[in-house]
This record gives structure tokens, sequence and C-alpha cells, in this order.
């Protein structure tokens, strides 16, 4: 008996020590400040929740929040903000939103309704957007669009990067810009060097010629694309496919690589070999390297 007391006293000691090590290790959550016109304390709303009414200001951490009324469980560090809802965090990313649901302890935001995600020249669109703060990872879904200095990029869902200011777009993807307009199922965008990732069917339409791919690049700074998998480039009655093809669209130059075919669609004419050159400008192809005409 003495072995089991003994036995059972060193097990709860390290239990209690254990205990005691993940509550020193767990982030302090500091209250949520709050100003308003009007107060409302009422059990109506829920144990330990106060309604704020009117010109509302809340502030946690590094956070501004306004809205017209709030709901706050200051216990739990949960706030749900009605109408007119504005975020500042960190002075660098702005949230707009008809409904807000906010977590202070999971750093956990959502918004819906006429939702909109500001960053620097980046502005997010949608009707329903989480951020996860900690992670700092933002998602939508059932339809979002993203509007910068350079593109417009559409999708079903997606997800957003703000520390990276990195963009993951998923189903029926559409992007447009001065030069082109572009279809594909899954879309990666880097709004820092504005380079362009897709994969799946996609489609580029140019204003003098097309596009069709299974997976590629566009790199909008320097106007410069590369695709592959099943990829086919057309312009005017040429139509030159390849492995892989790269397309300086400030240029007007053209090249293929690997299992290239030439197509004059007026000459009726086909040309095959493992290089090829165009110059769009002149309308000039040139194939090498076992050229079978």
């Amino acid at each position: 008996m003495s072995y089991l007391r003994k036995y059972g006293t060193i097990t709860l000691l390290i239990l209690l020590l254990t205990s005691v090590m993940l509550r020193a290790q767990e982030k302090e959550v500091r209250e949520i400040k709050h100003k308003a016109d009007e107060t409302v304390y009422s059990q109506q709303f829920g144990k330990d929740v106060i309604r704020l009414l009117g010109n509302v200001i809340l502030t946690h951490d590094d956070i501004v929040l306004t809205c017209d009324s709030a709901h706050l469980n200051q216990k739990l560090k949960i706030l749900y903000g009605f109408s007119h809802v504005h975020m500042l965090k960190a002075d660098t990313i702005e949230l707009y939103g008809d409904y807000l649901f906010y977590d202070g302890r999971a750093e956990l935001v959502q918004l819906d309704r006429h939702v909109k995600m500001v960053q620097k020249e980046s502005t997010l669109k949608t009707a329903h957007l989480s951020y996860n703060m900690k992670e700092e990872t933002a998602w939508y879904y059932g339809g979002g669009q993203i509007v910068d200095s350079v593109n417009t990029i559409e999708s079903r869902w997606g997800y957003y990067y703000p520390d990276l200011e990195k963009y993951h777009f998923k189903e029926k993807v559409f992007m447009s810009n001065e030069d082109l307009t572009l279809s594909t199922d899954t879309l990666f965008y880097n709004s820092k060097d504005n380079l362009v990732k897709f994969l799946g069917p996609t489609q580029i339409f140019g204003d003098t010629n097309y596009v069709y791919c299974e997976s590629g690049w566009y790199d909008s700074d320097n106007n410069l694309s590369s695709f592959y998998q099943n990829a086919l480039f057309q312009a005017g009655d040429q139509v030159m496919e390849g492995d892989s093809l790269i397309y300086d669209r400030e240029n007007e130059l053209f090249w293929a690589f690997g299992n290239v075919v030439a197509r004059d669609t007026i000459q009726n004419s086909i040309i095959n070999g493992e290089k090829l050159f165009y110059d769009e400008q002149i309308d000039r192809i040139q194939v090498t390297e076992e050229a079978l005409y």
C-alpha cells in the first residue's frame, strides 16, 4: 500500500507541475477595451455579455475596431460586431463588413456581407471571409475578387497570406489586365513581384493571339510567359505546339521546344521539329533540329 501511495503522490506531482508549466506557456490574453454611446447590461444577451450601442470603438492588442453596435463577452474575449464594421490591424490591414465575429483567444476573425480586405494596393472583395491572424491566413468562399495596380482576379474560393502577399485561387478563376484575359482552374499569385502560376486547363486571350495549356506561369512585370502540357499558341493563321513554349509579349517573340508542330491554316502546311522560333511582328517561323516539311 505504501508503494501505491508513493506512486500516486509522484504521479499527482507530475500532473500538477505539467499543468503549471502549460499555463505559464499560454499567451496572456489582454482585456478588450471598449467605448460606446451606451452600454447595456442584461442577461438576455447571455451570461457575461454586454451590449454596446452607438459609435462603438474597441481595441485589443494591435487591433482597432469600430461598428454601430456590438455584443462583448469580456470573459471569453469574444465579440460580435454589427453594421458598418471596420477593423484596422497593425496599421497595415483594413477589414470591412456588415457583420463580424472576433475571438481574441484564438486570434480569429470572420466577416460577412459586403466584405473588403485592404492591404497596400490590393483589395479583396467577397461575401464571406475568415482570417486567422495567428497563422496569417485569410480565406473566402462563395466567390471573391482581388484588385491591385496590375491585375483583377476572380474565383469561387481562395486563400490569402497577408505577410507574404500571396494568393491561391480555386475554381472558375478569371484574371484580366491591360494585356490579356485568362481563365483556369487553379491560380497562384504573388502580388509582390506580380508572378502568376496556373494549373489545369487554361485559356489566355491576347489582342492578337490565343494560348491553351495545362500549366505555366506569367510574369506581368516583364511580360514573359511559359506554357506546358498540351501547350498551343495561335497568332493569326499560325498555330504552334510543343512540350514547352515561351512567349515574350513585349517584343512579340515566341519559342517552342520538344515535339514541335507548326501549322499554317491558310497554306494548309505542317512543319515538325524540335525547336521553333516565331517573330509575330513579321509573321516569320523558323523550325530547326530534325525539321520535317
